[in-house]
């Protein structure tokens, strides 16, 4: 969970789909405000989010939660998308049978806004997010060498 929450600003130091994040704001230990983009993918121009999060600790795990925000102070920038995300949530829990892993299930309902074609969407979408989860087991088996 440290990695997931704390490691924001690094983010686009070992994922290539990012290309920026940081915080707009700490409002407690477990809530922020993100502002973050992803780079440009084939030719789909990148999609910026700016979202404030927020995170439980429960019995089984964690719960995150972040929705899309407009706020003055982040005005979209130039050359990208400011995509709304009407929630995203997140169920970080460890795994059963391996404690030293953990099991992570997200649900996302966006709207990446801009001219994209439905089918583009759709039949990119997958290879996108397989991309990002293969950075994601990448980075966590880096750091898994370290912990150890």
């Amino acid at each position: 969970m440290h990695e997931t929450w704390g490691g924001i600003e690094a983010l686009s130091s070992w994922n290539p789909t990012m290309n920026f994040a940081e915080y707009l704001a700490v409002l407690s230990d477990n809530a922020d405000i993100l502002y973050y983009a992803n780079n440009d993918i084939m030719v789909v121009t990148g999609r910026e989010f700016l979202t404030p999060r927020i995170y439980r600790k429960t019995p089984e795990g964690y719960l995150m939660a972040s929705k899309s925000i407009d706020l003055p102070e982040a005005p979209e920038k130039k050359g990208k998308v400011r995509a709304n995300v009407f929630l995203a949530a997140s169920r970080l829990r460890p795994d059963p049978s391996n404690p030293r892993k953990t099991l992570t299930e997200v649900a996302m309902c966006a709207d990446l806004k801009g001219n994209l074609p439905k089918q583009l969407v759709e039949s990119s979408m997958p290879t996108i997010l397989s991309m990002v989860t293969e950075q994601n087991i990448k980075h966590f088996k880096e750091l898994a060498k370290y912990s150890k």
